[in-house]
């Protein structure tokens, strides 16, 4: 016979603010820094807006929290992959010999390689809370197919391509990665012609096919990690310089996913003020 369990529910203003502020305090240990209290906020606003019953802890805002804990959980495994690649650069020890020569070093490798397994698992949750988030602020009504259904990004192509009035923000954020795309591959000069287009990505397309392409970069480390042999075991133990080891290639899948981030932070703060001026 099984017990019911309680579970953990905000149902308050007051409640949703003192969980930003803890969340807040225990993730500012980051060495960035990291303060969500002004999101929680918004989205609490926003959610109880466009609720049919006065009840707080609803989807949305649930969803929401769940996706902003995913993300601080990347930023602190990235940072300490990255803090304890170059604790162990700064000994002289990275990249030269065999991580079997030395027990400090092997145990250093291992410690990132915790750090990025965690992260390359993160990262593809990530991304399916983050199309569920969106699902649930332009239609919500298939929300519960989106979560049921065995290829979220299928699902979320099909049925996003028929949204209207998408944030700019969004857009943005996928033509700053494209900026970053073509500076990176030494396209220079393409990355100024569009800035001076002031060229944003559209939607649907090409939009909806370079996220796509983002998530399938996160399978390509993931998939192996979950279902075969893996690929960072053998990436991160081969103590290789940093420009060469492709594990720390997850550090742009990082990158993405921090840009969608900030993207969709600013979209629904958006929303909450168009929200509480629609109430006045």
């Amino acid at each position: 016979m099984h017990e019911d369990t309680e579970t953990f529910r905000i149902s308050s203003l007051q409640e949703a603010d003192k969980f930003a502020a803890y969340i807040s305090r225990y993730g500012d240990s980051t060495t960035v820094g990291y303060d969500i209290r002004e999101h929680i906020r918004n989205i609490y606003n926003y959610s109880r807006a466009h609720s049919s019953s006065d009840r707080i802890n609803g989807k949305l805002l649930n969803a929401y929290i769940d996706l902003e804990i995913t993300y601080l959980f990347m930023m602190k495994d990235s940072q300490t992959a990255a803090g304890t690649h170059n604790s162990l650069h700064d000994t002289g020890k990275v990249a030269f010999g065999s991580v079997l020569d030395d027990f400090d070093l092997f145990s250093g490798k291992m410690d990132i390689l915790y750090s990025l397994s965690a992260f390359s698992f993160r990262i593809r949750s990530f991304w399916d809370k983050y199309m569920g988030v969106l699902f649930l602020l332009y239609e919500d009504q298939k929300y519960e197919k989106y979560i049921k259904n065995r290829s979220r990004k299928g699902f979320f192509v099909k049925h996003a391509k028929k949204w209207r009035g998408i944030s700019v923000h969004l857009r943005r954020s996928l033509t700053n990665i494209v900026r970053t795309w073509l500076i990176h591959s030494g396209q220079r000069e393409a990355a100024k012609e569009l800035d001076k287009e002031q060229f944003c990505v559209e939607f649907p397309y090409p939009f909806l096919d370079l996220l796509g392409e983002i998530i399938e970069m996160v399978d390509a480390v993931r998939t192996p990690e979950a279902h075969g042999t893996g690929v960072l075991r053998k990436w991160t133990l081969a103590n290789l310089p940093i420009d060469r080891s492709r594990d720390f290639a997850l550090m742009n899948d990082w990158n993405h996913g921090n840009e969608f981030m900030q993207a969709l932070r600013r979209t629904i703060a958006e929303l909450a003020a168009r929200s509480s001026s629609h109430q006045r």
